[in-house]
């Protein structure tokens, strides 16, 4: 909350390495989301190999179900003819129907799930061979039916059902084998795609392992450097400190240097200007008389212009401790150590204050108040009564104190340029002054963190503001946590 004038505003450790730490946390950042995006690529790749493999696997292990149930279909209608042409019992031929149907079955739904031609090939000749062989069984049976010769039936059976049915099997089992095959080369399929995403998946994270070492390593290596940089920057501060309390005394002292030096002379000038109109006036004519009246007027204003600096230059260097304040105590002690100046001016002051406490420090804004008070007195047409209203208001997070006049007021065209050192818009005959006094208010509010305007007064002149910080209240300093603070810092 304090603030010292003088000091040159160094980077801090904190901010000269808040742009390295805040590179290293980026740096990690992306190193997490870069990990984060290779669990989400290998969960999602792996996760596609294991239903790829899975959904393969179930067809083609589908399609061998149905190869092994065909062949199983052909053996038992098969079994159960020849049962039916040993026994004549009727049961066996339902049995025999039942497997033909199984086997028509179980064919329709392999043409359905078969899209290579070499396994649409292999089932037309297992199909054709089906038919053949159901053709020699049921000449088998018609002759049964009709002749009952079993000797005859036998010698049919193995002349002309066996071979067909050995052509069944021989068809059969290369649509098996080649059902087998493509599972085979499917399950491959799968392990060589398993293979390489695991391959995919540790080549990212091997690279994602290398660009973290390289970052840890690299962040190390940085945080040493910053905290080399930070002891040299306290170790800067410590040494400029020192130098700059040194370089205030001896600035201090220069300035009592140059106020006893140049103001010595100046008051020897005003002094013999006023012996001579004593005591020579009545030798010296109107001329001599004005001249020597000239002297005496720009000494003292020299004079006042040399203290209106040295003012100046203390609120660049002297150090003030920001404190709450209430600034209606303060603009009635200003009026109050103004009331012969009003009195003599036949003016008037009006004080409209409302509660409210601000951070800054008295004397600044007692500095500040007087220097306006004095122009809202100095600056007004000849033979017009001043009057001035000077009110504090809070507003959201500040308070206002403003200065009402009915002066000759600002133009807007020449508002910027008022708060400058020595800027006068007004010759100095009709009104007095050496053009510091504003630039004094300005300094004086910026070091306490508020600001300073001005724009057209209720009465035609000029109002003049300061906006400085509102100081917390009991309740808000209760919210506070240990060690926090409410936020103004006294350093401009």
């Amino acid at each position: 909350m304090s603030s010292n004038a003088g000091i040159p505003e160094t980077s801090t450790p904190k901010s000269y390495t808040h742009g390295f730490r805040r590179r290293i946390a980026v740096g990690f950042a992306f190193v997490v989301a870069l990990a984060a995006g290779i669990t989400v690529v290998s969960v999602f790749a792996l996760r596609s190999v294991i239903v790829a493999k899975d959904q393969v696997i179930s067809e083609y292990a589908h399609d061998l179900t149905l190869t092994r149930e065909l062949e199983l279909s052909s053996e038992q209608n098969a079994s159960s003819s020849r049962a039916f042409l040993l026994t004549g019992d009727a049961r066996y031929l339902d049995k025999a129907r039942a497997a033909r149907e199984r086997f028509e079955e179980r064919a329709q739904g392999l043409k359905d799930s078969s899209p290579l031609p070499k396994e649409r090939l292999l089932l037309n000749g297992v199909v054709a061979a089906a038919a053949a062989h159901q053709a020699s069984l049921d000449q088998a049976i018609s002759a049964e039916r009709t002749r009952g010769d079993l000797r005859s039936i036998a010698d049919f059976f193995e002349a002309t059902v066996q071979p067909r049915r050995a052509a069944l099997q021989d068809a059969l089992g290369g649509l098996v084998g080649e059902k087998e095959r493509l599972l085979h080369e499917a399950v491959s399929r799968s392990k060589v795609g398993a293979t390489d995403t695991m391959v995919f998946v540790a080549s990212l994270g091997g690279a994602a392992a290398v660009l973290a070492s390289v970052l840890f390593y690299l962040s190390t290596r940085t945080l040493s450097r910053l905290a080399r940089a930070e002891a040299e920057i306290r170790d800067l501060n410590e040494n400029l400190e020192k130098r700059v309390r040194e370089r205030t005394g001896e600035i201090e002292a220069f300035a009592y240097s140059v106020a006893h030096d140049l103001r010595a002379p100046l008051r020897s000038m005003s002094g013999f200007s006023d012996i001579l109109l004593e005591e020579s006036a009545p030798r010296l004519d109107e001329a001599g008389k004005e001249h020597l009246r000239r002297i005496a007027q720009s000494a003292k204003r020299m004079d006042d212009l040399i203290q209106g600096i040295l003012s100046l230059a203390r609120l660049s260097y002297k150090t003030f401790t920001m404190v709450p304040v209430d600034p209606s105590g303060i603009v009635r002690e200003v009026v109050a150590s103004r009331e012969g100046d009003i009195r003599a001016a036949r003016g008037s002051v009006e004080v409209r204050a409302s509660p409210g406490r601000v951070i800054g420090h008295p004397s600044l804004i007692a500095l500040s108040l007087d220097h306006l008070v004095d122009n809202a007195l100095k600056f007004v047409s000849r033979d017009v009564p001043p009057r001035i209203l000077i009110q504090v208001q809070p507003r959201e997070a500040t308070v206002r104190i403003s200065v009402s006049d009915n002066g000759i007021g600002i133009p807007p065209e020449y508002r910027h340029r008022v708060f400058r050192v020595f800027e006068r818009l007004h010759p100095s005959e009709g009104f007095p002054g050496v053009g510091v006094g504003l630039a004094i208010v300005r300094r004086a509010v910026e070091r306490m963190g508020g600001i300073v305007g001005v724009q057209d007064g209720p009465e035609g002149g000029a109002t003049f503001w300061i906006d400085l910080e509102m100081a917390p209240s009991a309740e808000d300093k209760q919210s506070l946590l240990p060690g926090q603070s409410p936020g103004l810092s006294g350093a401009h």
